[in-house]
C-alpha cells in the first residue's frame, strides 16, 4: 500500500509519457490488492455489514442464500444468489454453479471426480457445473 501511494505521488509530480510504466504498475497493484469493500447483507431483523474478503462461499437455498464467512460464521440472507451477485459485483467471486458462488482466494483444491468440485478453506465443497467450468478454469488460471 505504501509503494502504491508513493507511485501515485510520483505520477502526480510528473505527468509525462515517461510515466507510462508507473501507470501500468499502478493498475496491476490495484487488481492484485484484495478488495476491502463492505456490503450490507439483509437479515431478518436488520442488516449486517460484511467485508467482501471475509466471504468464503455462498450457497443458494431458493429465495434465500447461505453465506459462509471466515471464522466459522454463517448468515442466512433473504436474497437470491443472483441478486447477491449483482449487489456484490466483484471479480474475486466466481459463480461455479447455479447454486454456488465462491471466493477464488479461498479455494484450496479442485477435485476432478464426480463432475468436478472445489474444496474451500472451511472444508466445504462447491460443485462446478459443465456450463460454468470453462469460465471458472480461466479465472483460476487452470485452462
Amino acid at each position: 500500500l505504501r509503494a502504491e501511494q508513493h507511485l501515485k505521488w510520483k505520477q502526480k509530480e510528473n505527468a509525462s509519457p515517461v510515466n507510462e510504466p508507473i501507470k501500468t504498475l499502478l493498475k496491476h497493484l490495484e487488481k492484485s490488492r484484495p478488495e476491502n469493500k463492505v456490503i450490507p447483507l439483509p437479515l431478518r431483523n436488520g442488516y449486517e455489514m460484511v467485508h467482501l474478503n471475509d466471504i468464503i462461499l455462498i450457497k443458494a437455498d431458493g429465495n434465500y442464500s447461505d453465506i459462509y464467512l471466515k471464522g466459522n460464521r454463517h448468515l442466512v440472507v433473504s436474497k437470491s444468489i443472483g441478486v447477491l451477485i449483482d449487489l456484490i459485483a466483484s471479480d474475486d467471486l466466481l459463480r461455479s454453479h447455479n447454486s454456488y458462488v465462491v471466493n477464488r482466494h479461498e479455494i484450496i483444491r479442485f477435485i476432478k471426480s464426480d463432475g468436478g468440485y472445489l474444496i474451500m478453506s472451511n472444508d466445504m465443497h462447491a460443485y462446478i457445473s459443465k456450463n460454468r467450468r470453462k469460465n471458472v478454469f480461466e479465472k483460476l488460471g487452470l485452462s
